[in-house]
């Protein structure tokens, strides 16, 4: 990832610049790409052959929200031709980080939580990393601007979800602490 942030840093002073160097950003397009497909492979073969894991059910999305994350720093910080809005950062990296506090309350309010992986958090996803995707190809920016709506709609119901996910969580076990239960 620390390749990747530089080269795209250095890619977007040479746009700056008035002096484009493509060969940069043929190279963050190579690394995104490979980072992107070797982590839905990765998916599928542990889902695949059985090969699902605690600390892999909690890695994968943490890889992914690195890789995003990242990706999306990156490019608010040092554009390309089509910038990433910064309402569209704003709202990703909140919400991971609002997800990454209340799972971690949660954790502590009740020692084990459940994670699990929602439809709409695996295409806000999809749709966070196709906009990237939109941004380093220089396709049409009208189709960037669906896709982030369309990410932004996705991340916002994922993160409601998960929301809802930690407070039945802490519902239940309010419920059989107080009834005795272990």
């Amino acid at each position: 990832m620390p390749v990747f942030i530089w080269i795209a840093v250095e890619f977007s002073r040479s746009l700056a610049a008035g002096e484009p160097n493509q060969s940069l950003r043929t190279v963050a397009c190579w690394i995104f790409a490979i980072a992107w497909i070797s982590d839905g492979v990765d998916g599928f073969m542990a889902r695949h052959f059985g090969q699902r894991s605690w600390l892999g059910e909690i890695l994968d999305p943490l890889a992914d929200k690195i890789l995003v994350g990242v990706s999306i720093i990156a490019f608010s910080l040092a554009p390309w031709e089509l910038p990433i809005p910064l309402w569209f950062a704003v709202f990703v990296i909140g919400r991971d980080i609002i997800q990454l506090i209340s799972l971690s309350v949660l954790s502590a309010l009740i020692g084990k939580v459940e994670m699990v992986a929602l439809w709409t958090g695996k295409w806000a996803t999809i749709a966070q990393m196709v906009a990237l995707s939109w941004i380093m190809l220089r396709l049409p920016e009208l189709g960037l601007q669906a896709i982030l709506w369309a990410g932004a709609v996705l991340t916002f119901t994922s993160g409601f979800q998960y929301l809802l996910s930690a407070i039945s969580q802490h519902n239940e076990f309010q419920r059989n602490r107080t009834s005795g239960n272990p």
